[in-house]
């Protein structure tokens, strides 16, 4: 009779322990990464890189921390988010076990006479006469299965952040998408990645595509994600947005990453429905501004700035408006991620700073800069497109 032997996970095996009896011991240093480093999220356990913290914060702002454990073998490496492998892990910022790739326990095997599997998308040939099965709707899993003599060997495997390719039949590092989507359709988080937006008294209305977020003119979104972001040479920001409601002589803040004690370096707002702002480039030392000079109108209007590390450009109703030469960076700044309000004082020029009376919809950010055809996409209502990576 044939016998089906399900091996054990090969992933990162994840361990929540008690948050209330960690919070006095790691509170302090997860307050500071939130506040200084990269807003909520991952970070090391300065103690023991065996363990990482989930850095997170209440609906109160309180911090709450959360330790999480590695799959066995591996380590937490904070410069890339991730448990590496021990043979090759640093453990920046924390402190290694000793030994440090410690002898493996056996994964546990289990005999049954059956097992309930998931449906498989595809198979290919793998090494040693293994065939490896993709997993319908999970890209990050793959089944592995082997006979030998009366003996079926199945195995399920991790690939951990990567995902399962079929046709080369491994594991790949994913392809280019957004690192933020807000299409705010149903509520106002993001549908890419996992992290906190604030949007405490943002509506949602009917909108460009599907419903938009509304904006009464005191209420506001922030992303602690973004603060002491490193935007880089590589970047796309596209969203709607429509104020032609409000056509007062001031401006209302549309995207910003800086407030009153903190120059924004990408700062868009708009001006009676016109779309304005600028962007700073870091060049060796020397900061450039590019003005986003002043388009659109009426109505609803898309707008994409797309950077490249050599050239900023501002698609503005899926016509090109801006083309700058603009080699370098854009610095981060110690300021969270703003939608829908104008914090940049001295850049007013006498104008008042006002929060957003009107909409904003499809909000997407790429860290990665989109070629033409892909702006002509978003603006003919595309979501979260896709490329595939050539590093």
């Amino acid at each position: 009779m044939l016998r089906l032997v399900l091996l054990a996970l090969v992933s990162s095996a994840f361990a929540v322990y008690d948050e209330h009896h960690l919070a006095p011991k790691f509170n302090d240093f997860c307050k500071k990464c939130i506040e200084e480093r990269n807003g909520v999220g991952y970070y090391e356990n300065p103690e023991d890189c065996r363990t990482y913290l989930q850095c997170d914060l209440d609906e109160n702002l309180n911090v709450k921390v959360h330790l999480k454990e590695c799959a066995e073998g591996t380590l937490f490496d904070g410069s890339i988010v991730t448990c590496v492998p021990c043979e090759v892990a640093t453990c920046p910022g924390s402190k290694a076990p000793y030994p440090q790739c410690p002898p493996r326990t056996p994964p546990p095997t289990t005999t049954i006479g059956y097992t309930t599997l998931p449906q498989f998308d595809g198979k290919c040939d793998g090494p040693d006469g293994w065939t490896y099965l993709a997993v319908w709707g999970d890209a990050n899993t793959f089944y592995r299965s082997q006979t030998l003599g009366d003996d079926t060997r199945i195995e399920r495997v991790s690939c951990g952040q990567w995902e399962f390719n079929v046709h080369r039949c491994m594991c790949m590092v994913p392809d280019l998408q957004a690192i933020a989507l807000w299409p705010f359709d149903e509520d106002t988080n993001t549908k890419v990645d996992n992290f906190w937006t604030d949007c405490a008294g943002v509506e949602l209305a009917p909108g460009k595509v599907g419903y938009a977020a509304h904006f009464n003119g005191t209420v506001h979104c922030e992303v602690p994600r973004f603060n002491n972001y490193p935007w880089g040479s590589a970047l796309t920001i596209s969203f709607w947005y429509d104020n032609a409601a409000h056509a007062k002589n001031e401006r209302e803040g549309l995207l910003s990453n800086g407030n009153c004690a903190i120059e924004p370096t990408i700062t868009m707002y708009s001006d009676r429905g016109h779309i304005g702002g600028r962007v700073l480039i870091d060049n060796n030392g020397t900061l450039v501004t590019v003005d986003l000079g002043s388009y659109g109108g009426n109505g609803w209007n898309h707008v994409a700035l797309v950077y490249d590390g050599l050239r900023l450009k501002l698609y503005v109703n899926g016509h090109l408006s801006v083309d700058e030469i603009a080699v370098g960076s854009i610095p981060a700044t110690l300021a969270p991620l703003y939608m829908g309000r104008d914090l940049d004082c001295e850049a007013n020029g006498g104008f008042r700073n006002t929060n957003l009376v009107g909409f904003l919809d499809e909000v997407q950010i790429y860290d990665w800069a989109l070629n033409e055809a892909m702006i002509a996409r978003l603006f003919s209502g595309d979501r979260n497109i896709k490329m595939a990576r050539t590093d």
